[in-house]
């Protein structure tokens, strides 16, 4: 099991839970690597602060009503036996499923809008470009997808709106062993970056909307269609970011 797919795992592992194979496994691989290490003993103190604060929920008339419904219909699928929505256990369990559910949502849908931080290592490492690692082009956004693709690299287009920026400078880099497409743009020394999503384990949902974030003095905005996705990144605070995809139609 490798780191990545190690961490997938323990995002969606319950906080004092008992774990699986699976997870013992991703625990071992996090033992192992200090990077992840420290992501997870983040990640814990977050899990259990949430599940405390499930826990100490208090339930209104409506709710509690709706999970004695839900626990007679439970029990009827299961002998007859009978629970009951004020027994601890079966309260605890009750409180836990919606956590679980939460937990999914949570993750399958991008992780409350948490900025992927693969996107932000491929920014990283596109800022740390020479200017002399880029192919001088002087050409819109709108019409860089042929000279990439006469380098191999397909798929790659510019969300409607951003068509006009005038970019200097092309290049293609590798990250992590995948391809990825970086345009300079001379307005706010802008960098545009086109990408598949999969290979990163990146999942913005829904598609076509936009995701930001401020990491150090760098704005950045990435949103995701047909399996490819399309990120911003220029010097600037995040409200400058959204004021910028304001201004040219973005949602």
């Amino acid at each position: 099991m490798n780191p990545k797919l190690a961490r997938q795992t323990l995002t969606l592992r319950r906080p004092n839970g008992s774990d699986d194979e699976t997870s013992k496994k991703a625990l071992e691989v996090a033992k192992a690597d200090p990077e992840l290490s420290a992501w997870l003993a983040a990640q814990s103190v977050l899990d259990t602060e949430g599940h405390a604060a499930v826990q100490s929920l208090a339930l209104s008339p409506q709710a509690d009503t709706d999970i004695t419904d839900a626990a007679h219909a439970f029990s009827q699928r299961h002998d007859g036996h009978r629970f009951s929505v004020r027994n601890p256990a079966t309260l605890a369990v009750a409180l836990g499923f919606l956590l679980l559910i939460g937990v999914l949502t949570w993750h399958f849908l991008g992780q409350a809008g948490v900025f992927p931080e693969e996107a932000i290592k491929i920014a990283t490492s596109g800022a740390g470009a020479r200017p002399d690692q880029f192919d001088p082009l002087e050409q819109k956004a709108g019409q860089l997808e042929d000279w990439f693709m006469l380098k191999g690299f397909d798929n790659f287009r510019v969300p409607p709106g951003l068509e006009n920026l005038q970019v200097v400078g092309v290049r293609l880099f590798q990250s992590e062993n995948e391809w990825i497409a970086q345009a300079a743009v001379a307005e706010n020394t802008m960098f545009l970056y086109c990408f598949p999503s999969q290979p990163f384990g990146i999942d913005v949902r829904p598609e076509k909307s936009w995701r930001i974030t401020q990491a150090d003095r760098t704005a950045l905005a990435i949103r995701e269609e047909g399996g490819m996705c399309f990120m911003i990144a220029f010097r600037g605070t995040e409200a400058e970011m959204k004021a910028f995809l304001h201004k040219t139609g973005q949602r």
